[in-house]
């Protein structure tokens, strides 16, 4: 019997397969006969992931996921539609140019989001289910420093970290730099680097390349 939550999740499942196996790009390229393509050769691999998909979903649909789970889904979600165009298309435009692309890439990021959504819950379920020993130390000196962790976990750790790590940072001072990074931070300055050497530049006054994320450089 279909009710409302069946016919939700049988669209979900649409989606989701649509979200792993559907190119925007190619589709704009080849029209109808990409979907003979790419359907016609993977129907029984596509059908019997539809039906998987189906009973996850309707395995967990009374699960009570979190505002923070499904946000971060969604984020993973945007990011894989963007990574996929930009890797096929060159260019995030198509999205915007045509109507059926940008229909197809709100149709991609619900089967995305769906993925996601469910995976990162299971992840969080089986966390919670493993069971830490407590440590229960003898020395009294022991049980302050459990008591302080207990008390200030982030900022024990952190203080934690930084001691054991101020050897490296003492002599290498004043900053603790990989090769990476150089050369990122001289590609923020339009300064000729090896990674501009590497590639085919799309302008030779113009040494910013995609071997880091854009955004990481930016941040460096």
């Amino acid at each position: 019997m279909l009710n409302k939550e069946r016919i939700k999740n049988i669209v979900l499942s649409f989606f989701s397969i649509i979200a792993l196996f559907f190119s925007i790009n190619k589709f704009l390229k080849l029209k109808n006969n990409y979907f003979y393509n790419a359907f016609s050769t993977n129907n029984l691999v596509l059908g019997i992931l539809l039906v998987v998909f189906f009973y996850i979903y309707e395995k967990s649909k009374d699960c009570k996921i979190d505002k923070s789970t499904k946000i971060m889904a969604l984020i993973f979600a945007i990011f894989m539609l963007l990574g996929e165009v930009l890797s096929e298309a060159k260019t995030y435009f198509i999205i915007f140019n045509f109507l059926i692309a940008f229909i197809l890439s709100i149709i991609k990021v619900i089967g995305y989001y769906s993925i996601f959504k469910v995976i990162l819950y299971y992840i969080e379920y089986g966390l919670k289910k493993i069971k830490i020993k407590e440590l229960k130390p003898h020395k009294e000196w022991g049980k302050k420093i459990i008591r302080k962790f207990n008390e200030h976990p982030f900022l024990f750790s952190l203080l934690t970290i930084l001691i054991f790590w101020s050897i490296y940072i003492i002599a290498f001072y004043p900053i603790v730099l990989s090769p990476d990074p150089s050369f990122q931070i001289k590609q923020y300055f339009n300064v000729p680097n090896k990674y501009a050497d590497w590639v085919i530049m799309r302008d030779p006054n113009v040494y910013m390349t995609t071997h880091h994320p854009i955004t990481q450089t930016f941040m460096l």
